[in-house]
């Protein structure tokens, strides 16, 4: 419980140059009461767990835990399904034929089952007679809990995995921070796209909104109503040559740069920028 009140403050990569000086007080100094001072308001986890740790002191760190929000407690414990699960995806399609199904993976025995994140459906783990009848894309994994069926193919490398991490949540029925009990759930190994629709849009300008492919850039100093009369007006006068420079690097700029813009559906526990990645072969820890 030390470390993860202590994971919870560290300094993280992206922080803000306000919530990097917090952190870095709070690291210095130990000083609680300076830091909660100058805490951004936005903190509101940092600030539940230091309220609780001043309040209650720093040697009850089970305690200040459950101050945080239970909303927030919840999705700690789901950032750690999801990243067992992902490491298990990655597992499954590197030990395994990733274009076909194999003897053992699970799939629903209903194939019509569309929503995850409701009741927990029935699976079944495939023999050889089943292959014929299904595609890599019935595949289900287990995300870790004491409900699911974990496939006999990969459970050793679930438990090998959760041991290394030090966390049970196969096992673990009762535990002092509550949300530690999970259930878990199934998720689809691979889905397909739908909708899909890409198209090349030409754009002037690298900060450009590309949401809209008929979208002009437009710059903070011309957004007003007033601003965006005046340049009606420039153009349609004879242009001075104090607008030349402007116009003519408008105009070489112009085809200067093309996105490739992509809109598809996904369905429940499926990401975008997962998919994104795989398309534009970005490492994981590059944000989009």
């Amino acid at each position: 419980y030390y470390r993860a009140c202590g994971l919870i403050l560290m300094p993280r990569m992206f922080d803000s140059p306000d919530a990097m000086n917090t952190r870095k007080v709070l690291m210095d100094t130990g000083d609680i009461s300076k830091a909660l001072q100058i805490l951004p308001r936005f903190m509101h986890v940092e600030r539940a767990l230091l309220t609780a740790l001043h309040e209650l002191g720093c040697h009850q760190p089970l305690a200040s835990l459950l101050r945080i929000p239970r909303n927030m407690r919840l999705m700690y414990i789901h950032s750690f399904q999801s990243l067992i699960w992902n490491r298990m995806a990655s597992y499954r399609l590197t030990k395994y034929d990733a274009k076909h199904p194999v003897v053992g993976d699970l799939v629903y025995q209903n194939a019509s089952i569309d929503r995850e994140d409701r009741e927990l459906p029935a699976v079944k783990a495939l023999t050889e007679a089943d292959l014929p009848s299904y595609t890599i894309f019935d595949v289900v994994l287990p995300s870790p809990g004491t409900d699911v069926i974990l496939p006999e193919n990969l459970k050793a490398e679930y438990l090998r995995m959760m041991k290394d991490l030090n966390v049970d949540l196969i096992n673990t029925r009762t535990h002092n921070f509550p949300e530690a009990v999970v259930t878990g759930m199934y998720r689809k190994l691979l889905c397909r796209p739908g909708d899909i629709v890409c198209e090349l849009v030409p754009y002037d300008h690298p900060h450009q909104d590309l949401s809209d492919a008929e979208s002009t850039f437009t710059p903070l100093s011309s957004r007003s109503k007033s601003a965006s009369s005046e340049a009606k007006k420039d153009s349609s006068e004879p242009k001075n040559s104090s607008s030349e420079p402007r116009n003519d690097s408008s105009e070489s700029s112009e085809k200067k740069f093309v996105a490739a813009k992509l809109r598809f559906t996904l369905p429940t526990s499926s990401y975008a920028t997962v998919a994104l990645r795989e398309l534009m072969k970005t490492d994981l820890d590059t944000r989009l």
